[in-house]
């Protein structure tokens, strides 16, 4: 692609807040998966992807142009003229667009931005007991790390927000979900700006909440909001949740409680459901 373009061609996915996801540091062994073998499925705008795991499979679905544009590698698609008109401008970009179009018509785009959403889901995840793949927990891993700020290792609201205590200690706890080792430097820089903010225990409600679905926090600190009262992307998983009130699983305390100051860690107060950094 000519400079009047350029960026379209890769998707930039391994742009980050100045870490990237394989970046190796002391103690720890970098992990990615191939990305030749990843296909996004698309089933009537349903958006899922897919990693092939056989040679097989991968000589029946061929990676698409959209494909590789959505994971940041080149799409191998022609060059294009340089514009000379706003025309020419019209018809480079309808010429490359009409590249990334899916098959039933649609075009695919990344839900970037909040840092509050995959939390939820690993969380989630994690109390049903559904299997996570190994290859989505890399990924999943790979991006939240990549999205990690730089100067203090916490992660803010969205992806360019300053850190809190919302973003750190959610992700922070996504991570170690996910296997992330305590002792990791990513994770103890993470953990030591989540000290200096307060501690989970100064999370507005949603961290309470997750952090109660997995029993590290008494639901008495949540403040009490009917599921109802939840906006309508979050009510079925709320109702289902809340009424279960998340029992921690074996183990999971040790696992992730250094999210919380170490006065907090046990016996957390009660009346902290109105402290929010």
């Amino acid at each position: 692609m000519n400079s009047q373009v350029e960026g379209s061609r890769y998707r930039g996915s391994a742009q980050s807040n100045g870490h990237d996801a394989t970046t190796n540091t002391s103690n720890y062994i970098p992990q990615t998966t191939d990305r030749t073998r990843w296909r996004l499925l698309d089933e009537r705008g349903r958006h899922t992807w897919k990693y092939l795991k056989t040679d097989e499979e991968v000589a029946a679905w061929p990676q698409s142009a959209a494909d590789k544009f959505h994971l940041g590698v080149d799409t191998n698609l022609p060059e294009l003229p340089p514009s000379k008109t706003p025309q020419d401008s019209i018809h480079n970009a309808l010429t490359f667009f009409e590249q990334l179009q899916l098959p039933p018509g649609n075009w695919a785009c990344e839900y970037g931005g909040p840092m509050f959403l995959l939390p939820g889901l690993v969380v989630t995840w994690y109390v049903t007991e559904t299997i996570v793949p190994e290859e989505i927990r890399i990924e999943i891993s790979n991006y939240l790390y990549a999205r990690q700020n730089k100067e203090d290792g916490g992660w803010g609201l969205h992806i360019e927000g300053k850190s809190s205590v919302f973003g750190t200690a959610m992700n922070y706890t996504t991570l170690r979900l996910l296997g992330a080792d305590a002792e990791d430097p990513r994770m103890v820089k993470a953990r030591g700006t989540l000290h200096k903010l307060g501690g989970a225990v100064m999370g507005p409600h949603w961290a309470k909440f997750w952090l109660s679905v997995l029993g590290l926090m008494k639901w008495e600190a949540v403040n009490p909001v009917p599921p109802e009262f939840w906006y309508v992307y979050c009510v079925v998983i709320h109702i289902i949740l809340y009424s279960d009130r998340g029992q921690v699983t074996s183990g999971l305390g040790s696992r992730v409680a250094m999210a919380l100051v170490d006065s907090y860690a046990s016996g957390l107060p009660t009346n902290v459901f109105h402290l929010v950094a």
